[in-house]
């Protein structure tokens, strides 16, 4: 037969161990948002502007003055240019002043 201190200890270490499980889960679920949140926000991190813009062209502006000027950081300039283009559809690079252009 037990004793009414045996089921006491029974129900402590079965109370611990639930302690345990809750802290060890939000522990776990704190370093999952931490780093969904440094991955997956890698553009927001570094202050860029992820919204596409219009602009409009200026005397002297050219395509690649534009895509040099407004590449996100990291980026190759050739790669921002053929996105501005695929945005634009635009097939040669010739642009005239007063024609707008998105830049994404």
């Amino acid at each position: 037969m037990k004793t009414l201190s045996a089921f006491s200890r029974k129900r402590a270490r079965a109370a611990q161990r639930r302690r345990k499980i809750i802290n060890t889960s939000t522990l776990f679920l704190l370093c999952l948002l931490v780093m969904s949140l440094t991955f997956f926000n890698g553009s927001v991190a570094s202050g860029e502007n992820s919204v596409a813009r219009t602009m409009v062209i200026a005397e002297g502006d050219t395509l690649w003055k534009l895509a040099g000027e407004h590449a996100p950081r990291g980026m190759d300039i050739r790669d921002y240019l053929d996105e501005i283009l695929t945005v634009n559809n635009i097939t040669d690079s010739i642009v005239y002043p007063g024609q707008e252009i998105i830049l994404p």
